[in-house]
């Protein structure tokens, strides 16, 4: 086995990917994921809701800074949308993850973290939407949701080698704007 932070990092990655297709997953169904065994998992967290909120902390924390990142660039905003899901594919595990843990938005800091997360999202749809990218009538919470269900699409259809690493990030975003009628024209 690695060296504590190697492990420990590996029973998070574990735990988002096991929780994301299985919520309801055990402290034994996770350390079998990550390859430790339960008293390993025990080293590092007391129980699972202890792991849950340690994962949802630094799933934000690392997302939100991808996302503050991408945003903070001097490019249009259909070109953050693109680098956005670009960068948030590989983490992916992570970003859904959140969406599956909304017993820990009762937690204040959580549920800051959250929030500030999903206003600097609508933004960038809002702004998608002032470029003539996305519909204004459409609901921007809306667009958001289908957004993490399409970076979330795309991460499985990764996992399962459906598609090409290359092209998923361009398949969210066509999708995302362009829906999946054939082109016109």
């Amino acid at each position: 086995m690695g060296k504590p932070e190697e492990t420990y990092r590996m029973i998070l990655d574990a735990a988002a990917s096991t929780l994301v297709r299985l919520p309801g997953a055990s402290l034994q169904d996770i350390a079998k994921a990550a390859g430790v065994g339960r008293a390993t998992i025990h080293r590092y967290f007391r129980k699972r809701d202890d792991l849950i909120k340690e994962l949802a902390q630094i799933s934000l924390q690392d997302t939100s800074s991808v996302i503050e990142g991408v945003l903070a660039e001097e490019v249009s905003a259909a070109e953050k949308l693109r680098k956005l899901a670009a960068t948030l594919l590989p983490m992916a595990n992570r970003y859904q993850f959140l969406s599956f843990v909304w017993e820990m938005l009762d937690d204040p800091e959580i549920y800051r973290m959250y929030n500030r997360q999903m206003s600097c999202l609508h933004d960038l749809i809002d702004a998608c939407k002032a470029e003539g990218h996305i519909s204004p009538a459409v609901s921007t919470r809306w667009i958001a949701s289908a957004f993490d269900s399409l970076i979330y699409a795309a991460w499985l259809s990764l996992e399962y080698g459906e598609i090409a690493r290359n092209d998923a990030s361009d398949l969210v975003v066509n999708t995302l704007i362009n829906g999946v009628a054939p082109a016109q024209g």
